[in-house]
């Protein structure tokens, strides 16, 4: 089971015995840098911290250490082992000085919303600033759930990143005098599950962090001790998470999920011609995979993951509200209907300026083929339909139908009448397909789950309709359902599911709710950006 199906299946652990559990999910996938080995450095329990050996260090060097509550003992550590200057920072306690190379400051760190309103606050990049530091070889930090806000409003073009973290992560909330959510460190929310695990994880692989040691706090069982050291070619990565690690290096913000979109966005997309760069492999295409805006958490704004998170609302077409269309079109292929009004037609960036030879898959149809007949008349491409629970039928001679449904490896594996997107796309010998079209009732997400950058043959553009309920099938295990044994998905599962996207190059260009359906909504999706080229050959690094 890949460590998407995992987190989000039935068994993902909010409900064990321990807390703790919620994190063992979360393992080292990197190791340290060669003659650098891993180390305690202080004492033994909650003082000591799990670094790459930090004796290596050379002077001009300052390691920051953020949360103390008069306990020194890692600081201590760190000047007896190394020649670095070392930063300690506490709101909440007098503090003390404890060598020439040691300094204390009585302040906590945490959002820039809260720095704004409290004096005893400063951001990240407020302290870094203000001490002048370029550098940071070490990071350790306890600061009590404020690490969420912290780490959330880094970018990938923020400056003084540490090279190393340390840090205690905490599921449960620290109650301030604030009370307004966006001041919060979980944001009202109290305590964080496993998919905000997920998403806080996910956010700092983006920013080019990796695991390198994890260890449960025995005297906290909300808490848990990861170090993360930055990714550079020269680590190894393995292990059962080594298939979903993604860590690019990217150049441009697009803020996905946030309520205004930027001009700035659509001026830079035209000065490095996006589109242009699409058809030739996007090279050199840089856009951030993390979808966020200013005030993000990890990597969706803030009153997604606050109490009202809609997951309790009315409608249950509410939680798909969040993920709204942050790119445009290319140029001179406008946004427009497919198809007939209604479940058949699809919003598409404009498909009659598509040229021979080119192939349109289409997978679920139910016996309606409306889409696929606007694709027939309106273009020369073929026309590929997928659905197993109908007969089926031919359109023209430039339409099949495949009596097959789609899903993941493991529900391929033991029932024929499924297969993978690999396998049917390898099947048919397609290399570069302009269109998705996929409407199969939930099993969505099992097969984009398995898509990974280095991927071949992903679509150039995906209209898809989204399910918040899982389908049953004759199937009782949850590896083989398309939502794991979850029955239904919230708010954070669908933030998830579209960074998953986002990090395959995909941005939304529409959205449109299902009024026949509480739980479903159409989505299109645009490919800016691809680790592999559409027509084939080696792979692009990203830059």
């Amino acid at each position: 089971m890949s460590t998407e199906q995992y987190i989000v299946s039935k068994n993902n652990l909010d409900k064990t015995k321990h807390k703790w559990d919620r994190f063992h999910l979360f393992q080292p996938f990197i190791s340290c840098p060669p003659g650098r080995p891993l180390r305690r450095v202080g004492p033994e329990g909650d003082g000591g911290k799990w670094l790459c050996e930090p004796a290596v260090l050379k002077e001009p060097c300052t390691v920051v250490s953020m949360g103390s509550n008069m306990a020194f003992g890692f600081e201590e550590a760190i000047l007896n082992e190394t020649p670095c200057q070392v930063v300690t920072l506490d709101c909440t306690v007098e503090g003390k000085k404890l060598s020439d190379r040691h300094t204390f400051h009585r302040l906590c760190v945490g959002s820039s919303a809260l720095a704004n309103v409290d004096t005893t606050f400063v951001t990240y990049r407020q302290f870094v600033s203000a001490l002048g530091l370029q550098e940071i070889p070490v990071l350790k930090i306890d600061v009590e759930s404020f690490e969420f806000p912290l780490f959330g409003e880094w970018r990938e073009h923020s400056r003084s990143l540490p090279e190393q973290i340390a840090v205690e992560v905490h599921l449960h909330e620290r109650r301030l005098n604030h009370s307004e959510l966006e001041l919060r460190s979980h944001w009202g929310r109290g305590e964080f599950g496993v998919m905000d695990l997920a998403l806080f994880f996910s956010h700092l692989a983006n920013l080019g962090y990796g695991i390198v040691s994890q260890e449960m706090n025995k005297l906290c069982v909300s808490c848990s001790e990861f170090t993360l050291q930055q990714y550079s070619g020269r680590h190894q990565v393995s292990g059962p998470y080594s298939s979903t690690v993604r860590l690019p290096t990217t150049e441009f913000s697009l803020r996905a999920n946030s309520p205004i979109r930027e001009p700035q966005i659509q001026q830079y997309w035209e000065q490095h011609a996006t589109y242009e760069a699409l058809v030739e492999g996007n090279t050199g295409v840089g856009w951030m995979r993390f979808a966020s805006s200013p005030q993000a958490v990890l990597t969706i704004p803030p009153y997604i993951v606050s109490k009202n998170n809609l997951d309790k609302t009315k409608h249950k077409w509410d939680r798909f509200r969040f993920f709204q269309p942050f790119i445009s079109c290319p140029p001179g292929r406008p946004l427009r209907r497919v198809g007939p009004e209604g479940d058949g037609g699809k919003w598409l960036c404009e498909p009659a300026a598509l040229k021979e030879p080119c192939t349109v898959i289409s997978m679920g149809s139910n016996m309606a083929f409306g889409f696929e007949e606007a694709i027939l008349n309106e273009t020369r491409c073929q026309v590929v339909t997928l659905d197993c629970t109908v007969e089926g039928k031919k359109l023209s001679d430039r339409h099949t139908f495949h009596r097959l449904c789609v899903g993941s490896s493991a529900l391929a594996n033991v029932d024929t009448t499924f297969v993978t997107y690999r396998q049917f796309v390898s099947a048919l010998g397609l290399q570069e397909i302009p269109v998705l079209k996929i409407d199969v009732e939930s099993f969505e997400f099992p097969l984009f789950g398995e898509w990974r950058e280095h991927s071949r043959s992903l679509p150039e553009q995906i209209a898809v309709e989204v399910h918040l309920r899982e389908k049953h099938l004759n199937h009782s295990q949850s590896e083989l359902r398309s939502h794991w044994g979850r029955g239904e998905f919230g708010v954070m599962d669908l933030a998830l599911f579209f960074s998953h996207l986002a990090n395959l190059g995909y941005g939304i260009v529409s959205q449109e709710i299902n009024r026949l359906s509480l739980y479903c909504s159409e989505f299109t999706l645009l490919r800016v950006e691809a680790a592999v080229p559409y027509k084939g050959g080696s792979v692009v690094q990203h830059r």
